[in-house]
């Protein structure tokens, strides 16, 4: 689990410039959401609330990224409950739009293992050709994921980023307020304009339906379920996280 899987189409530090860059690309994504804390928000809601995030493809041009957020590995370097489910997912999705690039995103953070390797050797374990991934490996937060992500898809992809139509990131429900709402401001950052969406790694559920299905963003259905807004507009608590670098 301690070796990259190989990756011929990421980029490394000596041929591309924005490595030197992603502190810099960090701290404008920090200050976006330190100013404008609720300013993304329209893109979040909308990439919440739309289930299943799909966009196949018959297009040899690449019209949709999926990225997978990294979780730490268990102590061993293997996969934990929620690394596998983030895999699976992203594993449906891909081979869903087999047109599709992936993106795995997340460094060494608890364990000394890169979450971005982990996430790679599990995709090309269900079937998902290498070639069609990217490894981010260098993300610490969610902050990093974003911001990193993007800046890797724009280099990549720097004649064709206008084609990619969506974004799908992968995550479980708990973690996509935040997630959602870094990379919609991150894509606004580098006036790219992506339909961002999130492919939930679980069911999307509240416990207060007693187990129904997430409701609608905007309406608020869903056997009662309060909208999600709520979970959202925690802007004074999301700006202390961010301030604080998580």
């Amino acid at each position: 689990m301690t070796g990259p899987i190989p990756n011929t189409s990421s980029p490394s530090p000596a041929s591309y410039a924005f490595f030197q860059s992603l502190t810099e690309r960090r701290k404008l994504l920090r200050h976006r959401l330190l100013r404008q804390p609720t300013g993304d928000l329209p893109a979040a809601l909308d990439a919440f609330a739309s289930l299943p995030p799909r966009l196949p493809s018959r297009s040899s041009t690449v019209t949709h990224a999926l990225v997978v957020l990294g979780v730490p590995t268990d102590a061993s370097g293997h996969p934990t409950p929620a690394l596998k489910a983030r895999i699976t997912r992203a594993a449906e999705l891909a081979l869903a739009d087999p047109s599709a690039v992936l993106v795995v995103s997340g460094g060494a953070v608890a364990t000394p293992f890169v979450e971005a390797h982990a996430l790679a050797r599990g995709l090309a374990l269900l079937g998902v050709d290498p070639a069609r991934i990217l490894l981010e490996p260098h993300a610490t937060t969610t902050l990093d994921n974003a911001a990193f992500t993007v800046a890797l898809l724009l280099s990549v992809l720097p004649d064709r980023a206008a084609a990619v139509e969506q974004l799908t990131v992968v995550s479980e429900p708990y973690h996509a307020p935040r997630s959602l709402r870094h990379f919609a401001a991150a894509c606004a950052a580098a006036e790219w304009t992506p339909r961002l969406r999130l492919g939930a790694s679980e069911r999307v559920t509240y416990p207060e339906t007693g187990g129904g299905a997430y409701p609608d963003a905007r309406q608020g259905r869903g056997g009662g379920a309060p909208p999600h807004e709520a979970a959202l507009l925690r802007c004074l608590e999301e700006k202390r996280r961010v301030a604080v670098g998580w």
